[in-house]
């Protein structure tokens, strides 16, 4: 059963673009073009990093932003999804649900429709509501097939404006997978959230599978060692993919490296960093994040 608004057409799907007085512009012109929408819409001045990045989006081409934490990069999809005046959609990837919440909350601020798809709320009265707005969805979603029937109709890539995958990390992921590399690793098995990885083998295939779509991928922490085979996990030529380096770390962040002594499932190492309670009560503790691999890690360390 196909659904009414996204039935099927035997006439070639023509790539949505932006209007040629954006497109037709010089390099200059448009860089000055997208710093003014930005001043109207957040009342502030972009980051030479956004505009840089909505430039490459405007001529049509693969993304990738590598920008620690307080860069805005999420602005960077809505200062592209402003440029245009008829209905589009923006596709944000995301590796968990809960990141989706954080968006919707996000867009919600700057008057931006946004529906974070999850398993639950995926149906066919859903899929009709699907318009102008952003859609925030889980990557398992590339092997449902309500979503593919979706996603590959003529309605909706006539609409599709961007595809945004955030934590651009999991492309690398995406490429153990397929190649096999990730049998016997075991810091790859140990990440509860990376189940999906295990049945979506051609994730990466069908995301590119659009008609010359402009792709957007956003990391914080993806390492030069994961950076390289992303183009051929997705699959791109290096040159189809423009490079865009900011700073990893905030001044005021400092990251300490401590060399393992013992097993991570021990935790044993950080009874070297944490005083006893008897010397430091919980209640003089200061505030921290315990971030594992698994829930069973994170007991262990508490």
């Amino acid at each position: 059963m196909i659904c009414p608004l996204m039935s099927l057409s035997t006439d070639p799907v023509k790539a949505l673009k932006l209007p040629k007085r954006v497109t037709g512009l010089s390099n200059e012109l448009l860089n000055q073009h997208i710093c003014t929408q930005p001043i109207d819409f957040y009342n502030n001045q972009p980051k030479e990093l956004q505009v840089q990045a909505v430039s490459k989006l405007v001529r049509g081409q693969k993304c990738f932003l590598c920008a620690g934490t307080g860069y805005v990069k999420t602005q960077i999809s809505e200062m592209y999804f402003n440029l245009f005046k008829t209905k589009v959609v923006i596709l944000v990837l995301n590796p968990l649900d809960l990141l989706g919440d954080d968006q919707v909350r996000e867009k919600k601020i700057v008057k931006i429709k946004e529906i974070n798809l999850t398993k639950m709320m995926l149906n066919r009265e859903v899929i009709q509501k699907i318009k102008r707005l952003f859609l925030d969805f889980p990557e398992v979603f590339l092997n449902n097939n309500l979503f593919a029937e979706m996603f590959f109709s003529h309605e909706f890539q006539q609409i599709l404006s961007l595809i945004v995958i955030d934590k651009a990390h999991m492309i690398y992921l995406w490429g153990l997978v397929t190649s096999r590399a990730s049998k016997g690793m075991a810091t790859f098995t140990g990440h509860e959230d990376r189940g999906p990885f295990c049945i979506a083998l051609d994730i990466a295939t069908r995301l590119m599978a659009t008609n010359n779509i402009p792709v957007l991928m956003l990391s914080a922490t993806c390492r030069p060692i994961a950076v390289s085979p992303i183009p051929s996990s997705l699959p791109l030529q290096p040159s189809n993919m423009t490079m865009i380096d900011g700073e990893l770390t905030r001044p005021e962040i400092r990251i300490i490296c401590i060399p393992m002594e013992f097993t991570l499932q021990s935790c044993d190492d950080l009874l070297g960093i944490f005083a006893t309670h008897s010397k430091s009560p919980a209640e003089k503790a200061i505030p921290m994040l315990i971030y594992s691999s698994n829930r069973n890690l994170t007991f262990q360390v508490l």
